[in-house]
């Protein structure tokens, strides 16, 4: 068999240290101390993926994580969903299922929209505010360096965009990554990198973003974009990460790019994994 996704930590490594102690009554009360120790890569990365529960998403992203590819082999992750219920999506290495996080559906009034502005565009924003509100509650995307929300359909090598984002990383970097160069730079949505510090600065700054842009019709990129420079959170220009049709394709065998969009065929031998494997796959020992 093949051997796995290469990544400087595929999966943390977790240790546990057991103390039980013992009153000396009648009756015996034990108490269970656990601490666990967890090793993440450098840089560490916590990952989302959004999924829409009708369509090729959800199984194409349970495929994923069946070979622990894509965002599967960050050091943490999240799922989010639409549909009102949670979704299985595998079996963690640590043997507990793995679940999506519900998405609430968005009953605020769509209001005006700028000239050229769909419903769509507006709807996709207002489903990714609620993400990050989601991913706030969920606490464990401060605990890493930097946080990367790929499409589901993004052939996606977190490995390598370890060694991008490894000269840009520090304890309070305030940085988000503009991935393409077009029409002039851009932050393209099947793959958006930025650092905890610009996560903890969008958090703060969320209401001002959204009271002052006229982002009614926006793409949740295009706001993202001017939410982060609006806030002063600095800009690392990286036209290397992304190999996009919509932006610059490169074939998949071009294994200096972090990610491919988009191949949306979710079967083992579908346009996803042809992609992957041509990137190396789980055979590349370089990652």
């Amino acid at each position: 068999g093949g051997q796995p996704i290469c990544s400087d930590k595929d999966y943390p490594t977790t240790t546990y240290t057991t103390t039980t102690t013992r009153t000396a009554t009648t009756m015996t009360l034990t108490t269970v101390t656990t601490t666990s120790t967890t090793t993440w890569g450098s840089p560490s990365l916590f990952c989302i993926e959004v999924v829409r529960v009708r369509g090729y998403e959800l199984p194409l992203v349970r495929e994923q994580q069946k070979h622990r590819a894509s965002i599967f082999s960050c050091d943490e992750y999240a799922v989010f969903s639409d549909g009102g219920k949670s979704q299985l999506v595998g079996v963690g290495p640590d043997g507990r299922d793995i679940m999506t996080t519900v998405i609430p559906p968005i009953r605020e009034a769509i209001g005006n929209l700028a000239a050229g502005a769909t419903t769509n565009s507006w709807l996709n924003t207002q489903t990714f505010l609620q993400v990050w509100d989601l991913a706030k509650k969920d606490g464990r995307i401060f605990q890493h360096d930097w946080i990367a929300k790929v499409d589901p359909d993004a052939v996606f090598f977190p490995a390598r965009l370890r060694r991008h984002m490894k000269p840009h990383t520090n304890r309070d970097a305030k940085l988000f990554v503009m991935n393409c160069n077009r029409f002039g730079a851009a932050l393209y949505g099947s793959m958006e990198v930025f650092s905890r510090g610009a996560y903890e600065t969008y958090l703060r700054g969320a209401d001002r973003c959204r009271n002052s842009l006229p982002w009614h019709g926006w793409g949740e990129d295009f706001y993202m974009s001017h939410c982060f420079d609006m806030l002063g959170v600095g800009r690392i220009y990286d036209f290397e990460l992304l190999a996009d049709k919509r932006c610059v394709y490169r074939p998949c065998w071009d294994k200096s790019r972090v990610a491919f969009h988009d191949y949306k065929d979710a079967s083992p031998s579908g346009t996803w994994f042809q992609c992957w494997n041509a990137s190396g796959g789980p055979w590349n020992p370089a990652g």
